[in-house]
């Protein structure tokens, strides 16, 4: 089960923390409290029936984005999620693009170019990804099993 890797993973640093505190030359960096504060967040993202819910509210809030989709979940439990297929793209290209033509400018000055026009080139095949990138994207098609 993902929940009780997760639990004892974090278990096993919440130890080691209690160790650094002891430490007076770490003590300063409060790394149990780091790694407690860190542990409630993985905790929730292992539930994977509470994954689900923040897709149907991301779903919710972004409906009036035509071009804005998630997927959809269709069934969901605390270890396993399955959800539709949304095709899209990497969002981080869209930004490299964009990083890329506000740096290129005949001037001197940066160039400006507004989200829109950043996506349109990028679906025009302008994207800046090159291969060996590090970018992959991998269609799941149906279903999502952690």
């Amino acid at each position: 089960n993902v929940a009780q890797l997760i639990d004892m993973d974090f278990r096993l640093m919440s130890t080691a923390a209690k160790m650094a505190d002891a430490l007076p030359a770490l003590s300063w960096l409060n790394i149990r409290d780091s790694v407690e504060q860190f542990s409630h967040t993985m905790a929730a993202q292992a539930h994977l029936n509470v994954e689900a819910h923040h897709l149907e509210v991301l779903n919710h809030n972004f409906r009036s984005w035509a071009h804005v989709k998630f997927p959809e979940p269709i069934y969901a439990s605390s270890s396993i999620i399955i959800e539709t297929f949304e095709p899209g793209r990497i969002i981080t290209g869209i930004f490299d693009h964009y990083d890329a033509i506000a740096s290129k400018s005949g001037d001197g000055e940066p160039g400006t170019l507004t989200v829109e026009e950043a996506m349109e080139d990028y679906d025009n095949g302008m994207d800046g990804v090159t291969e060996g990138s590090g970018y992959q994207l991998i269609p799941l098609n149906l279903a999502k099993f952690i």
